[in-house]
């Protein structure tokens, strides 16, 4: 499993299960009462759901996941801390799921504020990179797209469409908190 935080923390009623814990790598790890917590391989969110959704979590749990897929013990991974993202960026920060873009503007364009949330799939729109990377879409078709290059630098691009984008890397980087800033006729500031 790539991390050991916790995204969610469910208490669930149950005479043998204390909580039903939804990993950031989206599979299911399950608290018992008797103070062992599994990690269930091969569970997904929709496991984790159903769990919290059933009248029996330990029925729900024999029935569905006991003896059909594999457990690790692992420790106990709550209170959740939730899942951040390490990147050669800012090397040995954990950056969140999350980041804030604000000020957001290219050429006649004006400011928007928009949330940008960690893709691991798909393509930036205009420079065509891979994931993983940092979006969010505003008006006036704003798609904004964050990511870290292969050398080690921040790069975002603001596309207003095909023939109406840039990208550029940031006049400063503070990574502890995450404070990007863009300053010119191309101009944002993304934080955590």
């Amino acid at each position: 499993m790539a991390a050991q935080n916790a995204k969610f923390c469910t208490a669930v009623s149950s005479h043998w299960i204390l909580m039903a814990i939804l990993m950031c790598d989206e599979t299911l790890s399950v608290w018992f009462k008797h103070g062992i917590c599994v990690n269930y391989r091969g569970s997904n969110v929709n496991h984790y759901r159903q769990m919290v959704a059933a009248a029996s979590p330990v029925r729900w749990l024999h029935r569905n996941l006991y003896r059909i897929l594999p457990y690790k013990i692992i420790p106990l991974p709550c209170p959740a801390a939730g899942c951040t993202i390490q990147n050669t960026c800012c090397p040995g920060i954990s950056i969140p799921q999350t980041l804030h873009g604000t000020n957001l503007h290219y050429q006649l364009h004006p400011n928007q504020n928009i949330p940008l949330t960690y893709q691991t799939a798909g393509t930036v729109p205009g420079d065509g990179v891979s994931a993983p990377f940092w979006q969010g879409s505003g008006t006036d078709g704003l798609i904004a797209s964050l990511w870290c290059t292969s050398g080690a630098t921040w790069d975002l691009e603001l596309y207003y469409g095909a023939a109406d984008y840039a990208d550029q890397t940031p006049t400063s980087v503070n990574c502890n908190p995450i404070d990007l800033v863009w300053i010119g006729s191309f101009g944002a500031e993304i934080t955590t």
